[in-house]
């Protein structure tokens, strides 16, 4: 098996949760799937609550997408 690590940061202004959902479905749309995702909490920028909240959500919709494939596993 072959893991990728990628790290993505957005242009000052940008949206890149929104970016970020974009990837993550055509990665899904090709047969790949996010193991994990979290956000670099060492990151020298400051990051707004509403940006926060929308990753938490995305990351809350990955995990229950793994959870629903291992459950349709079993």
């Amino acid at each position: 098996m072959i893991r990728f690590v990628l790290t993505v940061e957005a242009k000052e202004g940008q949206a890149g949760i929104h970016a970020l959902r974009w990837v993550l479905k055509r990665l899904r749309d090709r047969g790949l799937r996010c193991v994990d995702a979290y956000e670099d909490k060492s990151a020298p920028l400051e990051i707004s609550n509403d940006v926060g909240d929308e990753f938490k959500e995305l990351r809350d919709e990955i995990v229950a997408e793994r959870a629903s494939e291992w459950r349709s596993r079993a």
